[in-house]
């Protein structure tokens, strides 16, 4: 497609409208820049003055006009890259297919394919919100969860350190108490040894 869009760009007044449409069916696969390229392009062509074949399958008219709804087809599924491209030409593009008998209503369904395209782009951003949004509850809902255990192993830990303190206090003040008991009783026995 890119190729093909290339050559016409380049060859733009000299392509007949049945060489331009032969080349078009050439193209399976077509991205934004080269559809709108190409429709750009296609709109140079008077299709209603050379629209005299009546059988539609072989009259070339009649695949350039195709073409041209397929070009509209990948724009309305492409709509955000189009607001990266220069919007006047955009606007000139549109209002010559609303000049044009054969694209009566294109404009029509390029602005409701845009906006129901948009629309379920919002809708699965809306979606993507929501779940963000409980996934955050849920991870502030843990955290919470966390600093409480963690305040409740502080307030533990506080604890068993204030009972270790006391415990230890009143080990030594026990130890003290023996220590001085036992220096009494010995002094006693030495009393009683020295009177006998």
């Amino acid at each position: 497609a890119r190729l093909i869009t290339k050559y016409c760009s380049l060859r733009r007044a000299e392509l007949s409208v049945d060489f331009f449409g032969d080349l078009m069916k050439r193209i399976s696969v077509l991205d934004h820049s080269s559809a709108l390229t190409l429709l750009e392009l296609s709109l140079e062509y008077d299709l209603t003055s050379t629209e005299k074949d009546g059988n539609k399958s072989q009259n070339p008219t009649s695949s350039v006009i195709l073409f041209q709804r397929e070009c509209i087809g990948t724009l309305c599924e492409e709509w955000e890259q189009l607001l990266d491209i220069d919007q006047d030409r955009i606007t000139r593009i549109m209002q010559k297919l609303s000049l044009r008998k054969e694209h009566e209503n294109v404009l029509v369904v390029w602005f409701q394919k845009t906006l129901i395209r948009a629309a379920n782009q919002v809708s699965n951003l809306r979606q993507e919100k929501q779940s963000l949004q409980q996934e955050h509850s849920a991870l502030k809902k843990n955290f919470q969860t966390v600093v409480e255990d963690l305040e409740f192993a502080h307030t533990k830990y506080a604890k068993l350190q204030r009972n270790y303190t006391t415990a230890k206090s009143e080990m030594k003040t026990q130890i003290s108490s023996l220590v001085k008991r036992n220096e009494g009783q010995s002094l006693q026995r030495l009393a009683i040894e020295e009177q006998w």
